[in-house]
């Protein structure tokens, strides 16, 4: 997505961090997944109440999804990590997409703006579509409705709009493939419960309101694992770990690494004379 977009992206989940709502309720749960909330890492359950801003990670084979008030359902699959969208201003903010398989069936565009992966921004009301995004890329396969793209850098050949029936896929350097359905190489790859429809479950499960089990305390894997994978979410990213300098064990993991980190380089080593120059800017 272009740097306004990504700007726009950052100064909400900034604005936002601090009024943490209730997003959505877990209505399937299969095998193990974590959510990264504040700074503690717990495991949801169905019935668990996630909230705007939630870090998600599944582990190989754990199929999550989660059921918001509009009717919005969103199925995260094996190895899928996201942040939940979250409110700034009255606005609605994106679901950012850093890896792994999803399938978004969404009703309105109250709770959640847009998809945002690192190659592209889908913009998507009322519609229904799997997306996949890894190192390699991200591919969309779009089952009904429209979705008005925006991507990371222009090139040739990028669509202004997909529709019902199109795949897309977007290399890591934003080129693009579109084709009027998916090849069977993506078929064959998606997570099998995708080619039916996503179950509805709210109204068994919103009243149990299970307790997230807790797990440990963030570490420094989580953050990294983080910043490689969405790097325009860096800033935001880093924001939410700050609190972790005044761990030990999380500084001793930073410090080999640091100069990677000048954002926190002049908190740690104020007397360096270019962290000084850091902070003043």
């Amino acid at each position: 997505m272009g740097k306004i977009a990504i700007r726009a992206v950052l100064a909400f989940w900034l604005a936002a961090a601090a009024h943490a709502a209730p997003l959505g309720t877990v209505t399937v749960m299969d095998g193990r997944a974590h959510v990264a909330r504040g700074l503690g890492v717990s495991a949801p359950a169905e019935g668990s109440v996630l909230e705007e801003g939630d870090l998600l990670a599944l582990e190989d084979g754990a199929l999550l999804q989660v059921e918001l008030a509009d009717g919005t359902l969103l199925s995260f699959a094996s190895g899928a990590q996201a942040m939940l969208p979250a409110h700034a201003g009255g606005k609605p903010g994106d679901l950012l997409l850093a890896a792994g398989w999803v399938k978004f069936n969404l009703a309105a565009p109250a709770q959640l703006a847009a998809v945002a992966t690192p190659q592209v921004r889908l913009l998507a009301p009322k519609s229904t579509y799997v997306v996949n995004t890894g190192a390699a890329g991200t591919q969309l396969f779009l089952e009904t409705g429209e979705v008005v793209p925006t991507f990371a850098a222009s090139r040739p050949g990028q669509p202004a709009v997909v529709r019902g029936g199109d795949f897309v896929a977007v290399k890591a350097d934003s080129s693009v493939t579109v084709a009027r359905r998916p090849p069977p190489a993506f078929v064959s790859a998606m997570p099998k419960v995708y080619l039916d429809r996503l179950p509805v479950r709210l109204s068994k499960l919103r009243a149990k309101n299970v307790a997230l089990k807790p797990e440990r305390e963030a570490g420094f894997d989580d953050l990294q694992a983080w910043v490689r994978r969405y790097p325009q979410a860096r800033a935001a990213i880093l924001a939410r770990f700050e609190p972790k300098l005044q761990d030990k064990d999380f500084l001793a993991q930073l410090q080999p690494v640091i100069k990677d980190y000048p954002e926190w380089e002049a908190a740690v080593r104020p007397e360096k004379p270019h962290a000084k120059k850091a902070k003043a800017k």
